[in-house]
């Protein structure tokens, strides 16, 4: 399936981002911490995964390293409100499609990833 997963444990941030693409046509499914998510990946596949990398159950990491051990075509996009070049880096050596700091422009986000990995809606 090619919707969005959101995992993010700030409600308000989950909510816009969610708001966003569902605006714009895109299908998206949400999670609020990283047992949720590696289920919502379970149960079916996203297109594309929003990652934050704090969340209060697991760390993103980890959630990152189970999903790709699930799909190791998915992409994933890590996001965190702190700049952690070695975080970073173990997120790429992960897997992770891209490592971006909040805030998040959600024009930028659509345009440079969304479009180009699901197409237009």
């Amino acid at each position: 399936m090619n919707d969005i997963l959101v995992v993010d444990d700030e409600e308000l941030l989950r909510r816009m981002i969610v708001d966003h693409f569902r605006d714009k046509g895109y299908p998206v499914r949400e999670a609020e911490d990283g047992v949720k998510a590696i289920d919502a990946c379970r149960q079916e596949k996203p297109g594309i995964v929003l990652l934050d990398l704090n969340l209060p159950d697991m760390d993103g990491l980890a959630v990152l390293a189970e999903v790709k051990k699930l799909y190791p075509d998915l992409v994933v996009l890590i996001f965190s409100g702190l700049t952690d070049e070695i975080r970073a880096k173990e997120a790429i050596r992960l897997g992770a499609y891209e490592y971006l700091v909040k805030p998040l422009s959600l024009m930028e986000l659509e345009n440079n990833f969304i479009r180009l990995i699901l197409g237009d809606p």
